[in-house]
């Protein structure tokens, strides 16, 4: 993110602190995250519109579509956004897991 970020004009130490870092670790270790129930649904084998319509609002689930978008025009790889977009539609989850961990180490 901290990327993709910098190449649309934002500083790299922004995504190190509270906006940054902050709401990631709340998104996906708080119980109450949106974000997280909704991927622990989609996991459990509901759909993306299933999980949505239990939770209600869930801002990944219409951000990560926008955000692969962005970062194809920038020329930004995102392989972990890439990847919840398959899931969201409809690849199968080890697969996905298996693709990511098989990809060659970059610098990062």
């Amino acid at each position: 993110m901290a990327r993709l970020g910098e190449a649309c004009g934002g500083r790299a130490e922004t995504f190190s602190g509270l906006a940054g870092m902050g709401d990631l670790m709340v998104t996906c270790w708080s119980r109450q995250g949106r974000n997280r129930r909704a991927g622990e649904l989609i996991a459990q084998g509901a759909t993306p519109e299933e999980a949505a319509a239990e939770i209600g609002t869930v801002e990944g689930l219409t951000t990560a579509p926008v955000l692969r978008e962005l970062s194809h025009r920038v020329g930004i790889e995102l392989p972990i956004t890439e990847g919840v977009c398959h899931v969201l539609d409809g690849q199968d989850l080890h697969d996905l897991a298996a693709k990511l961990m098989g990809r060659q180490p970059t610098r990062e």
